[in-house]
C-alpha cells in the first residue's frame, strides 16, 4: 500500500522539474545550430526536394526555403529565452516538419531522435493548474512523456546491441574494421593505427560496444549503476563524434542522458530554479 501511495504521489503530484525545461531547450539549441551550420546547402536541398516532389508542408505560405529557415530560427530563439508552452512546442514541431522534408536526403540518426523528442515536447510542457483535477492530469502527462523518452532511449540501445550481437561481422571484429576504413567516417590517423592492429583489439572493442549497448537498458534504472553507465556512454559517444565524424549524433545521444539524471545533480551544471 505504501509503495502504491509513493508511486501515485510521484506520478501525479511530483513537483515540476526544471530538468524538463532544460532538456527541451537543449533540443532547440541543437536544432538551431544544425540550421545555421547547414547554411547555403539548404537552398540546394530545397530545390532538389521540390524537383522530386518531396515537400508536403501543410502551410503553403512558408513553402519557401528562406521563409522556412528564417521562421524556424526566430521561433527557436523565442523557445530558448521564453517559458515553453503548448503553442510554442507545436509551432516548433510543425516548422521542423517542413525543414525535415527539405533536408531528408542528408538526415541521419540524430535527426530521427530530434524529431521524436520535438514531437514528445508538444505534450511535455509546464503544468499551470495546481488546485483541481487538471493539475494532477497535466503532471501525469509530463511524467508519462519523461518515461516514454527514457524507454525510447533504452530501446534504441537494446535494438542496436541485439543487431550487433546476432551479426557475425560484429562478433569477429570485421564490422569495426570496415567502419574504420570507410573514408567518409574514418579519421586518417585512427584508420592507420587500428588498421594495422591485431584482430584481437578490434574484437575486444566490438564486444565492448555490444556489451555496453545491451547492459545500458537494464542497469540505467538502478541508482547505484546509473551515473557510471552514463559516464561510460559519454566516452562512447565522444569516440563516435570525434573519431567517426558523427558529432551531431554523438551530441544528440549524450543530451538524451539528461532524462536519467536527478534534479539535484543536474543543478550543479545548470544553476537554474528547479521549483515550480
Amino acid at each position: 500500500m505504501l509503495k502504491f501511495q509513493k508511486y501515485y504521489t510521484d506520478f501525479f503530484d511530483k513537483p515540476y522539474s526544471g530538468r524538463i525545461e532544460i532538456f527541451f531547450k537543449g533540443w532547440y539549441l541543437i536544432l538551431l545550430c544544425k540550421v545555421i551550420l547547414l547554411g547555403s546547402l539548404f537552398e540546394d536541398l530545397y530545390w532538389f526536394a521540390q524537383a522530386t516532389n518531396q515537400i508536403h508542408f501543410p502551410f503553403t505560405l512558408v513553402q519557401n526555403h528562406l521563409m522556412v529557415s528564417i521562421s524556424l530560427v526566430l521561433v527557436l530563439l523565442v523557445g530558448l529565452f521564453a517559458r515553453r508552452n503548448y503553442f510554442l512546442s507545436i509551432l516548433i514541431f510543425l516548422l521542423y516538419f517542413g525543414y525535415y522534408q527539405i533536408i531528408h536526403p542528408i538526415v541521419n540518426g540524430s535527426d530521427l531522435v530530434l524529431s521524436f523528442f520535438l514531437f514528445l515536447g508538444i505534450f511535455c510542457n509546464n503544468p499551470r493548474v495546481k488546485s483541481n483535477w487538471l493539475g494532477p492530469l497535466q503532471m501525469a502527462i509530463v511524467n508519462s512523456c519523461v518515461l516514454i523518452g527514457q524507454l525510447q532511449i533504452a530501446f534504441m540501445y537494446l535494438t542496436s546491441g541485439w543487431d550487433k550481437l546476432i551479426s557475425v561481422e560484429w562478433r569477429n571484429g570485421a564490422a569495426m574494421f570496415n567502419l574504420l576504413n570507410i573514408d567518409f567516417y574514418a579519421v586518417p590517423w585512427l584508420k592507420e593505427t587500428l588498421g594495422n592492429a591485431d584482430s584481437t583489439i578490434l574484437i575486444a572493442v566490438s564486444w565492448l560496444v555490444i556489451i555496453f549497448e545491451l547492459v545500458f537498458p537494464v542497469l540505467v534504472w538502478y541508482n547505484q549503476a546509473r551515473y557510471y553507465l552514463l559516464l561510460a556512454g559519454v566516452f562512447f559517444h565522444l569516440f563516435i563524434g570525434l573519431f567517426l565524424s558523427l558529432p551531431d549524433f554523438a551530441l544528440t545521444m549524450m543530451w538524451c542522458y539528461i532524462l536519467f539524471m536527478k534534479d539535484e545533480h543536474l543543478a550543479k551544471f545548470f544553476p537554474l530554479n528547479f521549483s515550480r
